[in-house]
Order: structure tokens, then sequence, then C-alpha cells
């Protein structure tokens, strides 16, 4: 007798402690936005397509899966699932994913699903200084795909941009660094006031905006060799400085 409501206990202890269900969300693989953004490469820049869950999550592995289809005229984004951890619950972040890809100017029809859930159509446009998406739908009450930008301008050929940021002296660093490289960058000539995914230019004659401990600065480079060797020398002189650059072919200064 004794054996036997012992036994029973252990049973009903080792269910007690058992492991919770996983949590579940609604409508998680039913609502996604699309945003437009770019990579620079030797060849020119590629098209980033970011995809984000409407969903929040507060765990960083959250992740979107989903791959490009491309045929001679067409492009497709085939957006698989949305693979979320078990232990994940709702937070401040979305579930990501990201495609990219290098295409010859032109016009390409579109198409963009949602696995069997959702579907837009319409066509990407791949011009000279943008890129343009144009979609037939937008999101509607029962959830689908959106999108939050229409076009961004293409980073142009031969341009340097990034940020430059410390504690205390950043300011100082920059005026240094743009004294000692006058001969080997410039204010760009073909620069647009606009989005360009990575970035916003306010204004296209400005090539510099200051913040309080970081700087983002953008400018057509003229010596890419010279312009490298005044950045080390600026990273001796100024210890604690954080400097981020990167060229249009995808270089990193």
């Amino acid at each position: 007798m004794n054996k036997t409501f012992i036994f029973l206990v252990v049973i009903l202890l080792t269910g007690c402690l058992s492991e919770p269900e996983p949590q579940t969300f609604d409508n998680i693989n039913s609502e996604v936005t699309i945003n437009l953004s770019q990579h620079p490469t030797a060849m020119g820049p590629e098209l980033v397509f970011e995809i984000e869950s409407v969903k929040l999550f507060d765990c960083p592995d959250a992740v979107i899966q989903s791959e490009l289809i491309i045929d001679s005229k067409s492009v497709h984004l085939e957006i698989s699932e949305v693979s979320i951890p078990d232990d994940c619950l709702e937070g401040e972040q979305p579930a990501i994913g990201e495609n990219r890809i290098f295409l010859e100017q032109g016009t390409y029809d579109m198409s963009i699903a949602l696995s069997d859930l959702a579907s837009q159509n319409g066509n990407l446009q791949i011009a000279s200084d943008r890129f343009i998406l144009n979609l037939n739908n937008e999101l509607d009450d029962g959830g689908g795909i959106s999108s939050t930008q229409k076009s961004i301008f293409k980073i142009p050929n031969g341009h340097v941009w990034g940020t430059i940021g410390s504690e205390n002296d950043h300011l100082k660093a920059i005026d240094d660094l743009i004294n000692k490289s006058q001969d080997f960058i410039e204010i760009s000539s073909v620069l647009n006031a606009g989005d360009y995914g990575l970035f916003q230019i306010e204004n296209a004659n400005d090539s510099r905006y200051d913040h309080d401990h970081e700087s983002f600065i953008i400018f057509e480079l003229k010596n890419a060799q010279e312009f490298k060797a005044i950045i080390e020398e600026i990273r001796t002189e100024y210890p604690s400085i954080n400097i981020n650059l990167v060229s249009s072919t995808g270089e990193e200064f």
C-alpha cells in the first residue's frame, strides 16, 4: 500500500514539472512587410529585399525563410515560413529575413507569395539611378504582404560613406580626416536627396550629418588608396574613434 502511494505521488509530481507547451501566436505567417535596401558590390549595387513580420518577438533568432526565383524577365520572392523558437514570447523585435540579387537595368514582372496565405503581383524596375517596386495591392484587414517603400536610389559609383564616432572627440577627428583628404575626396556631384535603403540623404549638397557621438559622411572618392592611408593615420591619432566606412564597390575602410 505504501509503495503504491509513493509511486502515485511521483507520477503526479512529474506531471507538474513537465515542460510547458510552446507559445503559439495567431497570424504570425499571415502578415509581413517588405523593405528595400541595397548591398554594394564591384559589379554595382545588389537589390536587397528585407522581410519583417508584423508580429513582434523577444528573441533575436526568430527568422523568416525565403528564396528568390529568377527567370529571364521575372522575379519571384517565395516566403515559406516564419521560424519561431519554442521559448520565444511576444516582444519588441520582428522576425527577419533577407534576399538579395543583382539585376541588369530593365523592367521585370514581380510576384511575392507568403506560403499559400497571401500573394502580391506587380513589377520591379531597375533604373540607372534607382530600384522601383510597384505592387498591385496593399495589406488588407485579412493580412498579407505590404511594402513600406516604393523606390530607393542606387548609391552612385565611386563613393564612400559610413559613420565615425566616439564618446568625446569624433567631431575633431572628422575635421582632421576631411582636411587631410581634400585631394582625395569631394562633395558628390550626382547624389540625390532621398531614401537609399542603407541611409537617408536630406540634402544632396550635404556630405556630413553630425550627431552627439557619431556622424555620417558621404563623399565622392577620387583616390581610394590615399584616402585609406589617411584613415589609418586618424585611427592612430584617435585610438578611441570608431570608423566604419564602405565604398560603392563594397570595400571597407
